[in-house]
């Protein structure tokens, strides 16, 4: 019976202290108890006249091997895309990372600057990116991964929006 007992305040303690919220600490929480204050997560796409010229692997191993080197993961997927919405005819790069917070905006000024001086025959190279709130990437992988151009990645809002045939379909 005392073992019972034992274990009921047990259970007790533990439900209390997981339903707790901010309000009900008699102290201020420590920076970097919610995840928007560790990490970064974002969505990007990456275009440019004459991307095409470069060997899609060789492009988007840099990119892993970036995300590699900061312990970010996510995803790289060669599309087409204007930057904003898919559309045929221009090659472009869309994916999603989540890092700790410093190294996320390390690897968003590799793809703004470090990845353009990679690039020097593309054109009008620009990336758009979409910083997520929650920090939470919707294509979640241990590790940082090459999705096949085949696979439907596409999102309801920019960048990277699905045409409109493809919103009637279950998207995130």
């Amino acid at each position: 019976m005392l073992f019972v007992q034992a274990l009921s305040l047990c259970l007790l303690s533990a439900i209390t202290h997981m339903t707790a919220d901010a309000t009900s600490f008699p102290h201020p929480l420590p920076t970097g108890y919610y995840p928007e204050e560790r990490f970064l997560g974002f969505r990007y796409v990456l275009t440019g006249s004459g991307i095409s010229k470069y060997d899609p692997m060789d492009l988007m191993g840099a990119v892993v091997e970036k995300a590699d080197e900061l312990f970010c993961f996510g995803w790289i997927q060669q599309t087409k895309s204007d930057g904003k919405r898919i559309i045929l005819g221009q090659d472009a790069y869309a994916g999603e990372a989540r890092c700790w917070v410093e190294e996320g905006k390390l690897f968003q000024t590799f793809l703004k600057e470090e990845m353009k001086e990679m690039l020097p025959e593309v054109n009008d190279y620009d990336i758009v990116f979409k910083e997520y709130t929650d920090t939470k990437i919707l294509l979640h992988f241990s590790h940082f991964k090459v999705l096949d151009s085949r696979r439907n990645t596409c999102f309801r809002d920019e960048p990277h929006q699905c045409d409109e045939d493809l919103l009637d379909i279950p998207l995130w």
